[in-house]
């Protein structure tokens, strides 16, 4: 990625800014999908939950 920005004259420090639009298609698509689907989207805070237990547990409890 880093590349990419600096062939494109993108600082690094302006990362944050350049993905911005992608960032907010991307939350707006996935809200759409859910809402359709009847489904929640779930922030997971913690980089050290077991995101598949996470979704089983979720699964286990529409049977």
């Amino acid at each position: 990625m880093t590349r990419y920005l600096s062939t494109n004259s993108i600082k690094v420090f302006d990362y944050a800014k350049f993905v911005e639009p992608f960032r907010d298609k991307i939350r707006m698509k996935a809200e759409l999908l859910t809402t359709a689907s009847d489904l929640a989207i779930e922030f997971i805070r913690s980089s050290k939950a077991r995101k598949e237990d996470i979704v089983k547990k979720y699964f286990e409890a529409k049977k």
